[in-house]
């Protein structure tokens, strides 16, 4: 059984808004964002943010009150099970590497992928991908990107360079393509051998 199946099994309809916030907890969601993000019907949605938010999981944004009601939540990151949680959720349904790597070769001629931000559960990161290669099929890649965000419930950050323009950035120390080498991430293609 994959981490999704044991996710649902475990959590219900709760798993898809849980890996939401979890992914990004420094989202404030409101109930329309979550179902588009994660395809529950808002009736379901407006249950469990009630669920989750008695629970203390939850938390109403106060920055985002429209008169007596609350447009979005955000994650309570002083109950007292939070990182217990997250690390379970984390846990049990990682990003499938391989699974993305395979999305990935079928592009074009892709030389360098380089995944990091939801991917790695980091906060403050430039982008979640990089791509660099020639050819690249951009429909494809669009479509390619749209079910990867299916799957995590977020919206990617994205790059893609060509091969000419990333030798010449990496060449040049460009800082941002500095910060996404040199920060915590993972290559899941590397034909160019880099080893930073």
């Amino acid at each position: 059984m994959n981490g999704d199946k044991i996710m649902e099994s475990l959590f219900g309809s709760k798993a898809k808004i849980l890996k939401l916030f979890f992914t990004r907890p420094q989202l404030a969601l409101s109930a329309e964002d979550i179902g588009k993000r994660t395809g529950l019907k808002k009736r379901a949605v407006g249950v469990i943010i009630s669920d989750l938010v008695k629970l203390g999981v939850l938390k109403k944004d106060k920055s985002h009150k429209t008169s007596r009601t609350y447009r979005s939540h955000q994650l309570n990151f002083k109950w007292p099970y939070f990182n217990e949680l997250k690390n379970l959720v984390l846990k049990i349904a990682p990003p499938s590497f391989p699974k993305i790597e395979r999305g990935l070769a079928r592009l074009g001629r892709v030389k360098l992928a380089v995944v990091t931000g939801v991917f790695l559960s980091l906060d403050n990161t430039r982008v979640d991908i990089m791509v660099v290669g020639d050819d690249i099929d951009f429909k494809r890649f669009s479509d390619f990107i749209k079910r990867l965000e299916g799957d995590l419930g977020v919206e990617l950050r994205y790059v893609v360079l060509g091969m000419q323009e990333f030798k010449y950035r990496f060449d040049m120390f460009d800082r941002f393509v500095r910060d996404i080498l040199e920060y915590p991430h993972r290559k899941v293609i590397n034909k160019l051998k880099i080893k930073s």
